[in-house]
């Protein structure tokens, strides 16, 4: 046995060996591998270029960044190069290149999993942002895994530093936003990895309960509320996406149904100030109902716009509801996230042993292990369905269509 173990020692010390030289021939490989890549986009480039005058000349045509164009200006008149400047035309397919604040572009792989905007539509990756940040700490829900969140991701940054590539470092910076933003919602419900944090008789704790402790009777009208506003934030969306692609006429129908949608808030929120049918209220109906039946078509006539009209109508009732609707996942995440949070407690509690040595060690245990998984299945859902909630209610009600392709400059 003696001797198994040390031939296996040996072999393992070979392949180590091996494995070194590998790994120092790496730099090397990835510069080939850098080369190979950019010889094989000059070839594709040559190869979409026109021969002209015996194959002495090449013509070429791409696209770049207007922020770019003195830089580029500059390079091919140094080289000597004839070229021709020109804008997009509405037939081209121009391709994308976002451009965002800092806050923003952390969002913008969200945004890629679904589809790039086109070139002549709004970008709604910085319109999105804000609420996404918000509906994931409303989905997981709890102080102490955004804090987990937080500390995992700053720790990774600091220590890892040298070794982060760019793409990474966004990453990390984004679950650093989002562990903050838990942190922050969750001292609505005052989770704190399953414990009840305004439990504590700290005068500074029930200061803070006073102030931002959510029932669940609030947290559901609370996600509803939310639903209402990202709705009507997507419709107006949608005015600014119809007046930059078509013009203004065709933004009335939906100007209508926004003013018609908030007369109808405003009159059940605010009796007093604008009674329900009241004169008022009547005023601002009437024009809203003009266009929104007469408008939604610019150009058909009077008869088909009503009739279009009535069918959006139906279209709106009944969709506008289940939209609103599905924001009630965020209640039930968070939650569901709580409740079995405070059962792994419960748990790591009750099957601990009386003895005093194996006690801690089996509640830590259980209390590492059952949290984890919490957090990894919590961690999971308050990504996917608050990206749910952006493309599909968001983007639809926001009316885009998006198919863009993204910018990819030719280049060293």
């Amino acid at each position: 046995l003696d001797g198994l173990i040390a031939s296996l020692r040996e072999k393992i010390q070979v392949q180590d060996q091996k494995l070194k030289a590998l790994a120092a021939e790496l730099p090397s490989l990835k510069a080939a591998i850098k080369d190979i890549e950019q010889r094989m986009n000059y070839t594709r480039v040559r190869q979409s270029g026109t021969s002209l005058a015996d194959d002495k000349l090449m013509l070429l045509q791409g696209w770049a960044p207007a922020d770019n164009q003195r830089e580029i200006s500059d390079y091919l008149e140094l080289k000597a190069v004839y070229f021709d400047v020109a804008d997009p035309t509405p037939d081209d397919e121009v391709p994308i290149k976002f451009k965002n604040n800092k806050f923003a572009r952390l969002f913008e792989p969200i945004a890629e999993l679904y589809m790039l905007p086109k070139y002549n539509e709004i970008d709604l990756t910085p319109y999105f942002a804000p609420f996404y940040m918000v509906f994931f700490g409303l989905s997981l829900g709890d102080v102490g895994y955004g804090l987990f969140l937080f500390t995992a991701a700053t720790l990774a940054k600091i220590l890892q530093k040298s070794k982060l590539s760019t793409s990474m470092k966004a990453i990390l910076s984004l679950v650093q936003v989002l562990g903050a933003s838990t942190m922050v919602t969750g001292l609505l419900t005052g989770g704190f990895f399953g414990f009840a944090l305004y439990d504590l008789d700290w005068p500074i704790v029930q200061a803070l309960k006073e102030k931002a402790f959510f029932d669940n009777n609030r947290m559901f009208m609370l996600s509803l509320v939310l639903g209402v506003v990202q709705v009507l934030f997507g419709m107006c969306m949608k005015v600014f996406n119809r007046i930059k692609q078509q013009g203004f006429k065709y933004s009335l129908s939906t100007v209508g149904w926004i003013v018609l949608l908030v007369s109808f808030i405003v009159a059940a929120l605010l009796p007093n100030a604008l009674p329900m049918f009241g004169t008022v209220h009547l005023i601002v109906l009437i024009p809203a109902a003009l266009l929104i039946y007469f408008y939604n078509s610019p150009d058909k006539n009077p008869f088909l716009n009503l009739g279009i009209g009535l069918w959006d109508t139906y279209n709106m009732a009944t969709g506008l509801l289940g939209d609103v609707l599905s924001y009630v996942r965020l209640f039930a995440l968070g939650l569901s996230g709580g409740i079995l949070a405070s059962v792994f407690n419960s748990l790591a509690a009750g099957m601990s042993p009386d003895n005093a040595i194996a006690k801690p060690i089996v509640y830590v245990l259980i209390f590492l292990i059952g949290h984890a998984i919490n957090i990894f299945m919590n961690t999971l859902g308050a990504i996917v369905h608050p990206v749910r909630l952006t493309f599909v209610e968001f983007y639809k009600n926001s009316e885009f269509e998006g198919g863009g392709k993204k910018y990819s400059p030719f280049r060293k």
